[in-house]
């Protein structure tokens, strides 16, 4: 059929050739990665609405989608060490001390649900929008805890201009996570390691809720779980953010003290989202 309306219309034969290449390509399209909707560089759901989705968005959280952005994402917590870790550390010379934690990972383990929280400011000619996916639950000393998830075009809360990265690539951060976990924290003055270790009795700390956390450690901010990500996504289910976090214990209200650590866990996790 085609043939017969090239040869009864030869005007119309450039238009067969568009429509023959669409047909070639329609199954390749589902394959590479892309923004449809951003033809035009005007669409945007998160950053600077006004601005669109260009170089030069530069708005924590320029994500371009396709469709709907995820109401929610799932955070996996998946214990990859021991179901309860025995983590010692000494430190040097004749006298050193030596601590030891004894934490219950498995606990922590599990799908943490963080819906979306998308604010919108400004007016229509400054409209910025804020996107993010975070979970709190009313913290205690006992319970609760906070997860957050979010985009961003800077580093470490680097705001200059001309900073940024390169559009359009931005950083998915695991900002936050936040929660309670049993465990055993013991110091004591030590020597004789690697031959026959002497030690004093130390000090003991035991708590059926520590304040765990997967962002704190000597190397701060440099621990927080993050990907670089050029593709604009409106859901990130699938991203891993580490194969192997080691939290660490900052706090035991319940043991007679406010603030402690960071303490190693010796707890071993791969986080992502699902």
């Amino acid at each position: 059929m085609m043939f017969a309306e090239i040869a009864a219309n030869p005007a119309a034969l450039p238009l067969w050739g568009v429509f023959v290449f669409a047909a070639l390509m329609y199954p390749l399209g589902l394959l590479l990665p892309g923004c449809p909707c951003c033809e035009g560089g005007s669409c945007t759901q998160c950053g600077f609405l006004y601005y669109g989705y260009q170089t030069g968005q530069y708005s924590d959280g320029r994500l371009c989608c396709t469709g709907a952005i995820a109401s929610s994402v799932t955070l996996r917590l998946t214990n990859i060490g021991p179901n309860t870790s025995s983590k010692v550390t000494r430190g040097s010379g004749a006298s050193y001390t030596k601590t030891t934690a004894s934490f219950a990972c498995s606990s922590m383990a599990g799908d943490y649900v963080l819906p979306l929280v998308r604010q919108v400011y400004g007016g229509s000619s400054t409209q910025e929008a804020t996107c993010r996916w975070t979970m709190i639950v009313t913290e205690t000393c006992t319970a609760g805890g906070s997860a957050n998830v979010q985009p961003y075009v800077y580093y470490n809360s680097q705001q200059t201009p001309g900073d940024e990265l390169s559009f359009p690539q931005y950083w998915l951060f695991l900002t936050q996570f936040v929660w309670k976990m049993a465990g055993t924290y013991r110091v004591q003055t030590c020597s004789g390691h690697p031959g026959v270790e002497s030690c004093n009795v130390g000090q003991t700390w035991t708590s059926a809720s520590w304040k765990t956390m997967v962002d704190v450690g000597p190397s701060f901010p440099t621990m927080l779980p993050k990907i670089l990500l050029s593709e604009q996504r409106c859901n990130p289910a699938g991203i891993v953010f580490d194969n192997n976090i080691k939290p660490w214990a900052v706090q035991a209200c319940d043991v007679g003290f406010g603030f402690f650590g960071p303490v190693e866990t010796g707890c071993e996790f791969k986080v992502e989202l699902v």
